[in-house]
């Protein structure tokens, strides 16, 4: 890849949204890693900037959280609805499996963290809403088109999808506690639970 040129000494607005995205890569490694509790000169030294640098384009260190964390939604969703099958109910099923193979300690760790956060930094509050609801947004509307197609009542969507994250994000979590589980327990468990789950689908 050609460099990008500066003009006039500065950097080209190419280059300099090339810096952002490397700042906040740099701060979701350290938030995903320390929390919240990271360090700004840390993140500077990683991206190869200045601390002041980065405190020019985020004048607080939140802003710089929010915008690593929205970074953070952005990766998750495109890996979580990447190559996924046709008919609603199978769409659920592999969207229920990355879920319970997921990193369940670390994604529940990060989730503690956020919640923590939201509760004393109001700006950080009204996003955290927002990834949340996005979070699971690919299930709400799974499970939407699932009752288009079998003639369910379209207002128990929503319930259902956040029912269904909710199981399979304390099973997975289980599973991933026990560590005694073998590869073909934890898929005889996923079974099962899709079983169960799927019933509830259905009705």
């Amino acid at each position: 890849m050609a460099k990008v040129k500066s003009v006039g000494g500065r950097p080209s607005k190419a280059r300099v949204a090339e810096i952002n995205e490397t700042v906040i890569i740099e701060a979701l490694k350290a938030y995903l890693e320390l929390g919240i509790d990271f360090h700004v000169q840390d993140v500077a030294t990683a991206a190869g900037v200045s601390k002041q640098a980065i405190y020019r384009r985020w004048p607080k260190k939140v802003d710089l959280l929010i915008d690593a964390l929205e970074k953070g939604m952005e990766i998750f969703l495109s890996g979580f609805t990447v190559d996924l099958p046709e008919a609603p109910i199978d769409i659920l099923r592999e969207l229920m499996s990355r879920l319970f193979t997921g990193d369940r300690i670390m994604n529940t760790r990060i989730a503690l963290n956020m919640y923590e956060h939201s509760l004393v930094e109001p700006k950080f509050s009204s996003n955290f809403e927002e990834w949340r609801r996005r979070s699971i947004e690919p299930v709400v509307q799974a499970v939407t088109r699932l009752h288009q197609a079998c003639g369910l009542p379209p207002e128990t969507a929503p319930d259902k999808a956040q029912t269904l994250v909710d199981m399979f994000h304390g099973i997975g979590l289980r599973a991933a506690l026990t560590r005694d589980m073998s590869e073909v327990d934890r898929a005889a468990t996923f079974d099962r639970s899709w079983e169960l789950a799927r019933k509830m689908l259905l009705n």
